[in-house]
C-alpha cells in the first residue's frame, strides 16, 4: 500500500505591525525630565545622525559599546544576543536583542569610524535633558 503524506498546512502570514499613530500617543505629564529649545534641537540633530541610542549599540569596527555601558554592568556574557543583518542611513549593520531572564533588551550594532563612535558616545550621554526638581 503506498504511503499517503500528510498535507503540510501554509504558514499564514506574520500580522501586520500595529502602527504609532501620532494623535495615540502623548507626553506623560509627570515626566521629570525637561528640555531646553537648544537641547531638543542638539538631540534632533543627533537622532539624524547616530540614529537610536537607546538599549546597547555596539562598535563593531572597535568591538565597544557605544550605547549601554550601565545596562552592559547588569547583562550576562552568557546571555544569547540574537540579531539580524539591517542597514540604514546612520551606519546600523545589524538589529536584534539580549535575551534575558528580564525579557529582551535593545541590541544593535554600527560600522563607524572612531571619530563618530566618540561623538555619538557623546551624545547618548548629553542630549538627554535635566531633570526637574
Amino acid at each position: 500500500m503506498p504511503k499517503v503524506k500528510t498535507p503540510v498546512p501554509a504558514k499564514k502570514a506574520a500580522p501586520a505591525a500595529d502602527t504609532v499613530q501620532k494623535l495615540r500617543i502623548q507626553a506623560a505629564p509627570y515626566n521629570p525630565r525637561i528640555i531646553s529649545e537648544d537641547q531638543a534641537q542638539r538631540l534632533g540633530a543627533a537622532m539624524d545622525e547616530f540614529g537610536d541610542l537607546s538599549g546597547l549599540v555596539v562598535n563593531i569596527r572597535t568591538s565597544r559599546v557605544i550605547g549601554g555601558h550601565q545596562r552592559l554592568k547588569h547583562l550576562d556574557p552568557s546571555w544569547q544576543v540574537v540579531k539580524e543583518d539591517h542597514a540604514d542611513a546612520t551606519g546600523t549593520v545589524a538589529i536584534g536583542y539580549v535575551e534575558t531572564p528580564r525579557g529582551r533588551w535593545a541590541y544593535r550594532e554600527v560600522a563607524w569610524d572612531e571619530q563618530k563612535e566618540k561623538l555619538a558616545n557623546l551624545a547618548a550621554n548629553k542630549h538627554g535633558g535635566e531633570f526637574d526638581g
